[in-house]
Parts: C-alpha cells; structure tokens; sequence
C-alpha cells in the first residue's frame, strides 16, 4: 500500500466533471497520479466512484478532507474581467494562481511543458506568478493589517490570458487523451 495521501479533485471543465488524484510531493514535486507509469497519460474519471474504485483498487489512501473542485469557468471569467490600470481582487489573485499551480503539477507529473519557453519570457512568468502569490495575501508573508492587491499591466494582462489560452489547450487534449485510454492503470 502506498504511505501518501491522496486527494481527489473535481475539474468542471465545458459543464462536465472530471475526477483526478492529486498528491502533495513533499520535499518532491507535487503531481497528478498517472493512469500508467510508462506514459504520461493523467488518470481521469468521469465520476467519482470510478476515481474512488481505482484508489481502494490500487491502494491509494484518499484524504478524509473531500474533493477539491477546480472550476475551468471561474478561470475564464477572471481572465474577461481583467481591466488594464485595475487592480486584481484576491479572489482573482487567487483563481489565477490555483491554476497556474495546477498547471505545474501536471507538468511536473505528466514531464510534458504545458508552456512554451518560446511564447513567454521566464522573467515575465516568474515576475507575474510572485504579483499573484502576493495577491492571495496568504498570513505567513503578508504583514498584518496589509493588503497587496496587484495591478497588471496590458502587457502582463496579454501574457497571463495567453499563458492559460494556451495551457487549456492543452489540458483539454489532455483530458481527451485521459478519458480515451481503456487500458490497465499501472
């Protein structure tokens, strides 16, 4: 039996649900559980009984939390109410930086770059991804009584709506991918 612990994640992708386990890496990478080892292909479900199945079959140990949802609608919704010279609400701060996390944890379990280093510049990810993870003003960085609430600017807006364009291109061959497969999870 497997010692992590697994949570299971629901992504509402274009009005249907896609179940997922999700693993916390520790000192490693966190990642998404693969249906096989040998090629990165995400395990993906259409329920959750069948997700479930495969965990108590494989001998995964799921989190008593529940399932975490990831809503593909909140993302598209954030990224049309994107105004140049506006602030960021944490709530956006915090849609935008959910999935971009997301997205390195697919990539980190899947070994594929979901992100060309040929569309984006690495210090314009990098400078945007630290004004999201300020923007969530999580406790242990953010001063008490402080708020950071960050503006981008229309280049940093262009960046970030093709950055997720582009990576949902990609999940959502992904999740096709993920569903077609009939064969064994190994």
């Amino acid at each position: 039996m497997n010692k992590n612990i697994y949570y299971l994640v629901r992504w509402m992708y274009n009005d249907k649900d896609f179940f997922l386990l999700w693993y916390d890496g520790g000192a490693n990478p966190d990642g998404y559980v693969l249906r096989n080892q040998k090629e990165p292909t995400l395990l993906i479900t259409r329920t959750k009984n069948e997700i479930t199945e495969y965990a108590q079959k494989y001998g995964f140990r799921l989190s008593p939390q529940g399932e975490s949802v990831l809503d593909f609608n909140e993302l598209s919704k954030a990224l049309k109410r994107l105004r140049p010279n506006r602030h960021l609400s944490q709530k956006m701060s915090e849609v935008f930086l959910n999935f971009w996390n997301t997205l390195d944890d697919i990539s980190s379990s899947t070994k594929i770059q979901l992100i060309s280093q040929d569309l984006f510049h690495k210090e314009d990810l990098d400078r945007l991804y630290e004004k999201l993870f300020y923007g969530n003003n999580l406790p242990p960085v953010t001063p008490e009584g402080s708020e950071y609430f960050p503006i981008l600017v229309d280049k940093e807006q262009g960046i970030i709506r093709n950055f997720f364009r582009h990576a949902i291109k990609t999940i959502s061959t992904m999740i096709d991918i993920g569903l077609e497969k009939n064969g064994e999870f190994i």
